[in-house]
């Protein structure tokens, strides 16, 4: 059970870390469906927007989500916590 906890946190904060919403995506200040209909139909329209956020996802993706990385980061993660615990 710790294992599972360990990892969805781990993964939780990499996910926060790693996609700022300023850099890949658009920020949704309502948590209305109206402001998020808004928000879609404006990267839609905007083709600037839309291929900014596509690469700086893509970028950000391969950078930090590669299965490699995820793994190193995990037993990091684990690494410190096990320090943490002693």
């Amino acid at each position: 059970m710790l294992w599972k906890n360990l990892w969805s946190l781990s993964m939780f904060q990499l996910i926060l870390k790693q996609y700022s919403m300023e850099k890949n995506g658009i920020l949704v200040k309502e948590q209305t469906p109206e402001a998020f209909a808004d928000a879609l139909i404006e990267l839609l329209l905007n083709d600037k927007l839309r291929k900014i956020s596509r690469r700086n996802r893509y970028k950000c993706t391969k950078e930090n989500l590669d299965f490699d990385i995820i793994a190193e980061n995990f037993i990091k993660f684990v690494e410190s916590y096990a320090r943490k615990e002693m």
